[in-house]
C-alpha cells in the first residue's frame, strides 16, 4: 500500500513522535511510505532513518493560539484553502492510496485527498472544545463538520478527545476509532530505580505554554515548599522566548528560582526520565499525555490533573490523580514526597505495571492498519 502521512512540526514533541512511530510501523509492515512535513528539522533525519521519504510541503493552519482570531481566523482559513492546490499537485505525483493527516490543525490535506477521490484518514489529537489554544475565526462546530465530511475515518487519541469531537458535531460514531499512542519503544530501560532520598525530583516534560500548565506546576511547588516540603522542579522542553521569560520570572517572583530547573528538548529524553523520581501532568485539558504514558514506561509514578484524557492513562495504577487547582497540585506533591520509602516503591511498581500493560498495547500503527484495511475495502466497493 502507498501512504501518504501529513504533519505539521517536524520537530521531536509528543505528535511528532507519534508520527515517526506511525512511519517505522508502516515501513516494516511492507508499504510505501511519504511524509509531508512544512519544514526542515529534525524528524525528517529520523523519517528518513525509518525508510521513509518526506517532502515539504509548507501549509496553513485553521486554528492556533494567536492570529486566529475574527477577523484574522478567517483570513488564516483562506491561506489554509489556498495550500490545498499545492497538496494537490503533490498527491498526483505520489498516487497515494491513503492520505492520513496526523493533527487537527492542518486541513489542507484532507481537502486536497477528497476532491482526487483518494481515501483519508483524519487523526485528531487536539481536545478541540476545551483547549483555549485552539483559536480559530470559524466556530469549532464548522471545523468538527469539516473534519467528517473530509474524512472516510477518523482516529481520536481518547475517549476524551473523541466525545469532544461528537459534542461539537453528532457526526457517525461508527466512523470514529481510537488510535492511542503508547510509551517509546526505543528507549533503554535497563538499570531503573527509583530514588528515595530527598529532595523529590519532579520532572514536567512537553512544549512551554499555557495549555500545558508549567505555570501550575512552579506555582504548586512554591506552595508545597512553604509547607516544608523537600521539592525541586526540572522544566524540559521548548516554546516562546516569552513563555520562558514567564516562567522564569514567576519562579523568581514565588521564591523558588533555585527549586526550578529549566532544559530544552531532548531528541532521547531517557537521561532526563531516569533522573527523576516522579513526572507531572498539568495539563488540565490534555488529549492524551504521551509523556505520562512514557513516564510510566520507565516505572516513574505520575502525579497528574484529575481532568482530561490523564484519568484514561493512569487507569491502570501508578499515578496519583491531583484536583484541578494550584491547592491540589500543591497537596498531591506533599503527599508524595512524605510518603513512606515502602509507599513510594509500591507507587512505583504499579507505575512500572502500567508501563508494561500500555507498553504491550498494539503500536499506534498497528491500531491504524485495521483502520486502513477497511479503508481499502470500503474504496474497492465504492
Amino acid at each position: 500500500m502507498k501512504l501518504v502521512l501529513v504533519g505539521h512540526s517536524s520537530g521531536l514533541l509528543g505528535a511528532e513522535r507519534s508520527l515517526l512511530e506511525i512511519a517505522q510501523g508502516a515501513v516494516m509492515d511492507g508499504n510505501e511510505v511519504a511524509v509531508l512535513i512544512p519544514n526542515v528539522g529534525p524528524l525528517q533525519d529520523l523519517l528518513h532513518e525509518a525508510g521513509a521519504k518526506t517532502y515539504l510541503a509548507p501549509a496553513f493552519s485553521w486554528m492556533g493560539p494567536k492570529h486566529h482570531l475574527f477577523p484574522l481566523g478567517l483570513a488564516r482559513y483562506c491561506q489554509a484553502r489556498l495550500s490545498v492546490n499545492r497538496i494537490s499537485c503533490l498527491l498526483r505525483e505520489l498516487d497515494p492510496d491513503v492520505v492520513v493527516t496526523n493533527t487537527s490543525i492542518l486541513p489542507a490535506a484532507a481537502m486536497a485527498a477528497r476532491s482526487l477521490a483518494i481515501p483519508h484518514v483524519w487523526i485528531v489529537r487536539e481536545s478541540l472544545a476545551t483547549n483555549r489554544q485552539l483559536r480559530s475565526g470559524l466556530s469549532k462546530r464548522f471545523i468538527s463538520r469539516t473534519i467528517f465530511e473530509n474524512s472516510i475515518a477518523i482516529c481520536c487519541i481518547s475517549n476524551f478527545v473523541s466525545r469532544q469531537l461528537l459534542d461539537l458535531f453528532p457526526g457517525d460514531p461508527r466512523r470514529i476509532h481510537l488510535v492511542s499512542p503508547r510509551p517509546m519503544d526505543s528507549v533503554d530501560r535497563a538499570g531503573r530505580s527509583i530514588r528515595l532520598s530527598p529532595p523529590l525530583k519532579l520532572l514536567l516534560p512537553g512544549f512551554f505554554s499555557f495549555e500545558k500548565g508549567q505555570y501550575r506546576a512552579i506555582r504548586a511547588l512554591a506552595v508545597s515548599r512553604r509547607a516544608g516540603t523537600n521539592a525541586v522542579l526540572e522544566l524540559v522542553g521548548t516554546g516562546s522566548w516569552l513563555q520562558l521569560f514567564w516562567l522564569r520570572a514567576t519562579a523568581i517572583l514565588l521564591g523558588v528560582r533555585r527549586s526550578v530547573r529549566f532544559n530544552g528538548w531532548q531528541r532521547d529524553m531517557a537521561s532526563r526520565y531516569r533522573q527523576a523520581d516522579m513526572a507531572l501532568m498539568t495539563s488540565g485539558n490534555e488529549a492524551y499525555g504521551r509523556t505520562t504514558a512514557e513516564a510510566l514506561g520507565f516505572g516513574i509514578p505520575v502525579i497528574g490533573v484529575n481532568s482530561g484524557a490523564t484519568p484514561e492513562v493512569l487507569r491502570h495504577g501508578g499515578g496519583v490523580l491531583a484536583a484541578a487547582t494550584i491547592t491540589g497540585l500543591a497537596d498531591a506533591i506533599t503527599r508524595c514526597a512524605n510518603m513512606s520509602e515502602d509507599e513510594r516503591r509500591l507507587l512505583a511498581d504499579e507505575a512500572r505495571a502500567a508501563g508494561a500493560q500500555l507498553a504491550s498495547t498494539p503500536s499506534q500503527y498497528d491500531q491504524l492498519r485495521s483502520v486502513l484495511k477497511e479503508v481499502r475495502r470500503s474504496d474497492s466497493a465504492a
